[in-house]
């Protein structure tokens, strides 16, 4: 991507949000608009990183997606912190749900909780809130890891996992939400252990079963390692999308810069880097990876899908997390930059193809933002 960097990329993306309410937007699957929790949580994810990288960076999206996310924590009412969907939705397809055949509107869910609260405990490293907001804040955060670990959570003989959502019926383990909301969890516990006397050894319990469950049911193959979208079913025995790989990555990867004390044996940059290499290369960028197991892909023909939007931000959000931790090699660091640029240009050619999600645009401020950072 020559003509633009990613900063000035960012920049263009981001204005199109409104910033009075940047959640607000366009949903493909909804074909209408609505207000997406996890949209205010990726944006303030990304703004963090802006301010981060520029102290004088306008915090005004920044107080916005905090004050709707803090003020929005219990849209559904039952008393307990969680974010979720502003529809009704069948989250297995089972004709199953908390509400009869569906889970209801603002029903929370266990990926977007966790997304949101990492981008609040992004949000407190930079110290900018009150301490009345900051208080509040780790409250939210301590209710919903509490909430988790004790009603929405299985042990297995893997180790365990964090159910879809608090619905028992949506208790499937699903590698991407439990490790990302196992993460924010021991982000959680790793900073602010003070404010989580009585259930901090629950938490670190729940969130190291999680991390043996991900380690025990990775799958290795001359491509990477890769997981199965859904490990205690018998209908979805097909690897994940983009975008849930992604999340997969970027959750062990948060992890294990919260907790060093965890050892994986098979674990290194080089080998991530091959698992995201399957899902591109110069001529394309691809929502399933080319692993040779056509027994891995969903029913159909899914082996020349180009990949989404939010598949595209979580990937370089994840090439980014890689680079900045400076554990990679010469080598390693141009592959990762030539990953990096064949996304951008994605990006490039996608922006004002078509209407655009704003919940999957979201993403790819967020790995935009990550890539700003030096």
């Amino acid at each position: 991507m020559k003509d633009r960097t990613p900063h000035e990329l960012y920049c263009e993306i981001i204005s199109v949000f409104p910033s009075d309410n940047p959640g607000y937007g366009y949903d493909a699957k909804k074909r209408t608009e609505v207000e997406h929790p996890m949209t205010y949580a990726l944006i303030l994810m990304a703004e963090v990183n802006q301010h981060k990288l520029l102290e004088s960076h306008d915090a005004g999206l920044i107080s916005t997606c905090f004050n709707w996310l803090v003020r929005n924590y219990d849209l559904d009412e039952d008393g307990h912190a969680g974010w979720g969907l502003p529809f009704a939705w069948d989250a297995f397809q089972d004709g199953v749900g908390a509400a009869g055949e569906t889970n209801p509107p603002n029903h929370p869910y266990t990926i977007t909780t966790a997304l949101v609260m990492h981008s609040l405990l992004d949000l407190l490293s930079l110290e900018i809130l009150e301490n009345s907001e900051r208080d509040s804040c780790i409250d939210i955060l301590r209710n919903a890891a509490i909430q988790w670990c004790e009603n929405s959570f299985s042990t297995t003989k893997d180790g365990g996992h964090f159910w879809y959502s608090p619905f028992e019926g949506d208790s499937g383990n699903c590698p991407n939400v439990s490790i990302m909301m196992a993460s924010a969890i021991e982000r959680l516990r790793i900073s602010y252990g003070e404010s989580l006397e009585g259930v901090a050894d629950l938490l670190k319990s729940r969130t190291r079963s999680v991390m043996s469950t991900i380690v025990g049911t990775a799958m290795h193959t001359k491509q990477g390692v890769f997981w199965l979208y859904q490990q205690d079913s018998e209908e979805r025995t097909y690897t994940n999308d983009a975008v849930h790989h992604a999340y997969i990555l970027l959750g062990m990867m948060k992890y294990l810069r919260s907790n060093d004390e965890f050892k994986i044996e098979w674990w290194n940059p080089e080998y991530i880097l091959d698992s995201i290499s399957a899902f591109i290369d110069q001529e394309s960028v691809l929502e399933y990876p080319r692993i040779g197991r056509p027994d891995l892909l969903p029913s159909g023909n899914n082996t020349d899908l180009e990949m989404r939007m939010w598949g595209v931000g979580a990937m370089l959000a994840a090439l980014a997390m890689l680079q900045n931790a400076g554990l990679i090699s010469a080598e390693s660091e141009k592959r990762n930059h030539v990953l990096t640029e064949i996304l951008l240009d994605n990006v490039v050619y996608s922006i004002g193809k078509d209407v655009l999600d704003f919940r999957q645009l979201s993403h790819v401020v967020w790995g935009l933002s990550m890539n700003c950072i030096d």
